[in-house]
């Protein structure tokens, strides 16, 4: 089974960079946003699965991943960033 890592300052400087990017569907959470919004998430009072949080960090879009390597990694530090 494969584990989440700890969350680092490469994960973040991942997620600032492509949260950032133009190319982002229009009201992707920024970075601080999505740190607060996945603060709430991983703190509320039942179980929230990421199949239900993800699509509101890219405004219920698809993220326009550039391949799935990007895929993996962006998804990788988020999973870091909420656990």
């Amino acid at each position: 089974m494969a584990t989440i890592p700890s969350f680092t300052k490469a994960h973040e400087s991942i997620l600032v960079d492509f949260l950032s990017s133009p190319y982002r569907p229009k009201g992707t959470f920024p970075f601080p946003q999505l740190a607060g919004f996945l603060f709430s998430i991983a703190n509320a009072p039942e179980m929230i699965l990421p199949s239900e949080w993800m699509p509101m960090v890219f405004n219920d879009q698809d993220g326009r991943y550039e391949s799935q390597d990007e895929a993996a990694v962006v998804l990788q530090a988020m999973m870091a960033l909420f656990n």
